[in-house]
């Protein structure tokens, strides 16, 4: 039991410390308005709140998921490079929205 604890607030501290480093990349992206997509800074937070949310998220995320934290913290940081690289059409988008409603639907009526 005491390894299995240690091994979540291991998970923790690794999902803390990568969300951090993404936190600093997004707050530069979006805070400090670098952004090739958005036009200006639209987010008006400092560092550290960044930081907080961000890190404290993914620390929270890294203790109930383990060692999935890593491939949360991947599909995270593909989908900032994604936005920032390419234009996802709309209907891209909305199909995706759309299967999301159909698999919580879904997932309500059968549990």
């Amino acid at each position: 039991m005491i390894k299995e604890l240690y091994d979540r607030l291991s998970y923790a501290l690794i999902g803390c410390v990568l969300g951090a480093i993404l936190a600093v990349i997004l707050w530069f992206l979006y805070d400090k308005g670098f952004s090739i997509r958005v036009r200006g800074p639209q987010l008006h937070m400092d560092l550290q709140s960044w930081i907080k949310y961000c890190g404290g998220g993914f620390a929270i995320l890294g203790f109930l998921f383990k060692d999935n934290v890593g491939t949360l913290l991947g599909f995270s940081g593909a989908e900032v490079y994604r936005h920032e690289a390419y234009r996802v059409p709309v209907g891209e988008v909305l199909f995706g929205l759309a299967i999301i409603a159909v698999a919580a639907g879904l997932w309500y009526y059968f549990r």
